[in-house]
């Protein structure tokens, strides 16, 4: 009887591991993809430690990323209160070495119990205002870049996790790291569109302005030949009318018929009115000129 109580109890408890795998396969698979579908390194570090809490089956984490030597808090779970100090959100990566080690060392850094653990002052202040005991630390790594860290810890008191939880957050991690990787690019690749964008549309314009120019330097030269040949045949028409009026004015003299002087005289009326139109377009061959050389 007590060998088949022993044969219960063990096979219930391979039965319990095997749930608990496929419960952790089940949100692993979940948030996966979540962070496959989405191209916001915000929404995406935020389902991160939503997942990776339930994954652990701890009370809390966070995710920062690194940005040259200082660490950005980017997402916790639950969300920070507004009272948590801004100098916990970002500072620099040396005043936490729990996290520069799992960065460095590519692989999770577990810290069973903060009471008992050697903790730097920044460190020890991020610990005491969340009430964080136990703590793995898990690089956030996409190939060979190093993104940041992924935090989980158990709130109260010390939580042993298993090795296979931490495999599991551990590809959490790195699908993360990847995700953020995705995110970056596509952002780097709209930002370059919209200007490569902006570049042509510039350049449109300028060619566009351009050619606006070059058809008013067209013009500008067709307006001064048109002048400079109207202010030609004018000159050259003033002064045959000049010898027309000249002699008319000569023929209206020395006749003493009437009626051929007031032919003589209609001549002197119609060549003055001529001139007068000469004048009009010498003024317009000048205007023509002048308009040429401002442009």
């Amino acid at each position: 009887m007590v060998f088949l109580v022993n044969l219960t109890t063990e096979h219930t408890g391979h039965e319990d591991s095997a749930l608990d795998h496929a419960k952790g396969l089940a949100t692993l698979l979940a948030v996966s993809k979540s962070l496959v579908a989405s191209l916001s390194t915000e929404k995406i570090l935020q389902a991160t430690v939503d997942g990776v809490s339930t994954l652990a089956g701890f009370g809390t984490a966070a995710v920062y990323l690194l940005e040259g030597e200082m660490l950005h808090l980017w997402a916790t779970s639950p969300p920070l209160s507004s009272e948590f100090p801004d100098d916990l959100r970002d500072s620099p990566v040396a005043q936490h070495p729990h996290i520069k080690s799992a960065i460095e060392s590519a692989a999770p850094v577990l810290v069973f119990d903060s009471r008992a653990a050697q903790l730097t002052p920044a460190e020890l202040s991020a610990v005491q205002k969340r009430d964080l005991r136990t703590l793995l630390y898990l690089p956030l790594i996409a190939e060979t870049e190093v993104m940041g860290a992924l935090i989980v810890g158990s709130v109260g008191e010390p939580s042993p996790i298993s090795d296979e939880k931490v495999d599991l957050c551990y590809t959490l991690a790195n699908l993360a790291a990847l995700a953020v990787k995705n995110a970056r690019l596509y952002s780097a690749r709209m930002s370059y569109a919209a200007e490569l964008e902006r570049t042509l549309i510039e350049r449109k314009r300028a060619e566009q302005e351009r050619e606006k120019l070059k058809e008013q330097l067209h013009q500008s030269r067709k307006m001064d030949a048109i002048g400079q040949l109207a202010g030609g045949i004018a000159h050259d028409f003033n002064n045959q009318l000049n010898g027309i009026l000249g002699f008319a004015e000569i023929l209206k003299y020395e006749l003493r018929d009437e009626r051929l002087r007031q032919f003589a005289g209609n001549i002197i009326t119609y060549a003055e009115r001529s001139a007068d139109l000469t004048k009009q377009l010498l003024a317009f061959s000048r205007k023509a000129c002048v308009k040429t050389v401002e442009v």
